[in-house]
């Protein structure tokens, strides 16, 4: 791959494309980032990028059970960590890092690093028609990362040119800590639609990354050509939203005799344990409480069968949600666009669907879809009315 330079005026490059991996192999079928930062590895080309792999524990709240990636407000207690595999108490996260049961089948695909500042790598990946029109693709958390987006896009490749990403900061792309916030996401997303050398772009987004690509359409409009967001952070919040979702979030993980009933009928109970939990034990409780709280408790086994393992890094999440306002309403600036808008959100989701409706309204171009008996991750629950939908929306004119 060549390098893509825009000079400025002093002549230095803007930005750099720096291949990583060219290969007609598919990305692994179960999407685990160990796969890729192995073979990243292994190839000799990640010099220094890919931080230490170690396990961590979750860096809590001072006066609040939310976890740092849900916290609009300051008051994270952030510690120094790497990736980790455990799963996080985030549900943002915790949902994210799941998909499809089908094995995605790809002829190529192609990875590589953007380098938007001198501390700051960024891990891109790329498949499908490259004479496409391109869709980049916008993961949630704050410090997930992307490879649970493939599966529900795949089928798109073989029309479309699509862009996965690692934020900045998430597993493969690093930078110096004190750099990560919302609105170096915002420039990055811009860096990286003039990196791929396209004048405007499709956005889809998911979860936070539906945060993202309205914040930056708002900023960019006239390098946005459609905006597609999944199970979104509304795009009008105030200061008691992450309150409400709280509250939802308890409204729908189930009764706990039902949690406990489960927990006994797999021997993972803290009573059938008097000695404490090992190291798979507590990992199947963690995974089963997630399932709870998406509302999918009985179905939490196969779930999460397709990703044992959940890549998340919770200081991440926290740098980037301690510079996120209380409140944000881009409403306004989003009804004034004359852009295809899609929203597809989700009857038992933790976001409120009636959340999404109210915002919708103030925006009268935006289309919003409510996908029924689906939780965060529509397109594990809904599988065919999410690609109905998606495939519709980026149809519409």
């Amino acid at each position: 791959m060549q390098p893509v330079e825009i000079p400025n005026e002093g002549g230095r490059k803007e930005f750099e494309l720096r291949p990583l991996i060219s290969t007609n192999q598919p990305p692994h079928p179960r999407g685990r980032g160990l796969w890729i930062t192995r073979q990243m590895v292994r190839a000799g080309v990640a010099q220094g990028g890919i931080p230490k792999l170690q396990k961590t524990t979750l860096a809590p709240l001072r006066g609040s059970a939310k976890s740092a990636v849900n916290s609009p407000g300051g008051n994270c207690q952030i510690r120094p960590c790497s990736i980790f595999f455990v799963p996080c108490s985030a549900l943002f996260a915790a949902t994210l890092l799941l998909g499809s049961s089908a094995s995605p089948r790809f002829e190529s695909f192609h990875d590589y690093v953007i380098r938007p500042d001198e501390k700051t790598e960024l891990f891109v990946r790329e498949f499908g028609k490259p004479t496409g029109a391109p869709i980049i693709v916008l993961h949630g958390g704050w410090g997930a990362e992307h490879s649970y987006m493939i599966r529900p896009l795949q089928h798109l490749s073989r029309n479309y040119r699509l862009v996965f990403y690692d934020q900045r900061g998430s597993l493969r792309s690093r930078t110096d800590p004190a750099t990560i916030s919302v609105d170096r996401h915002i420039q990055d997303l811009d860096y990286l639609i003039k990196a791929i050398g396209q004048p405007n772009v499709t956005l889809v987004g998911h979860s936070m990354g539906g945060y993202l690509g309205a914040a930056y359409t708002v900023r960019f409009p006239q390098r946005v050509n459609r905006l597609l967001l999944i199970a979104p952070v509304p795009a009008k919040i105030d200061s008691d939203f992450w309150t409400q979702m709280d509250a939802r979030v308890k409204s729908l993980a189930g009764k706990e005799d039902d949690i406990v009933a489960e927990l006994e009928k797999h021997g993972l109970a803290r009573t059938q344990n008097p000695n404490g939990f090992t190291e798979r034990q507590d990992l199947l409780r963690r995974k089963l409480f997630f399932a709870a709280a998406g509302g999918n408790i009985y179905r939490w086994k196969e779930l999460w069968k397709d990703v044992p393992l959940g890549f998340y890094n919770a200081d991440v999440g926290g740098l980037a949600a301690a510079t996120m306002p209380e409140s944000s309403d881009f409403t306004k600036a989003l009804s004034e666009l004359t852009i295809p808008i899609a929203v597809a959100y989700a009857e038992q989701d933790y976001i409120d669907p009636q959340a999404q409706v109210e915002w919708l309204k103030q925006v009268p171009r935006a289309r919003g879809t409510l996908i029924k008996n689906a939780a965060h991750l529509v397109w594990w629950d809904q599988p065919r009315a999410f690609r109905s939908w998606i495939d519709g929306a980026l149809r519409d004119r």
